[in-house]
């Protein structure tokens, strides 16, 4: 997936921030990364700003694949995960990453977000 974002004409970037979110812009393909700042999917589990950055990319890479699916899968909703397109990048991208990498997956869209050490840690800084 980074590859193809790499390879592809379009310029994707990712920009550091220290606000505790993690967002993908489409108008500007901009992915907003705070490598010290994890989500508590539930008390105690909490996902690594690593995993958050390929949720984010996994948003740039399908708009780059289908950009009139994605608008469209943002636009339609969904009971677990707000809408289509989020479910699409948590049940494909997102889950798969978190099993492999030993960390707690999410059921739903939502979280907490936590102070963590670093960008693989998946300890909250207290």
């Amino acid at each position: 997936m980074y590859d193809a974002l790499n390879a592809s004409s379009e310029k994707f970037t990712i920009r550091e921030v220290n606000n505790m979110k993690w967002q993908y812009d489409g108008a500007t393909k901009t992915i907003d990364f705070d490598p010290t700042s994890g989500l508590e999917v539930r008390p105690g589990e909490i996902q690594s700003p690593a995993l958050g950055l390929l949720h984010e990319a996994g948003h740039a890479f399908k708009q780059m694949e289908d950009p009139v699916g994605e608008y469209l899968d943002g636009e339609r909703y969904d009971e677990f995960y707000d809408n289509v397109a989020e479910a699409n990048v948590i049940r494909t991208i997102e889950m798969p990453a978190a099993k492999s990498m030993g960390e707690p997956v999410r059921l739903h869209h939502s979280g907490r977000p936590v102070r963590v050490e670093c960008s693989t840690c998946t300890e909250k800084v207290e």
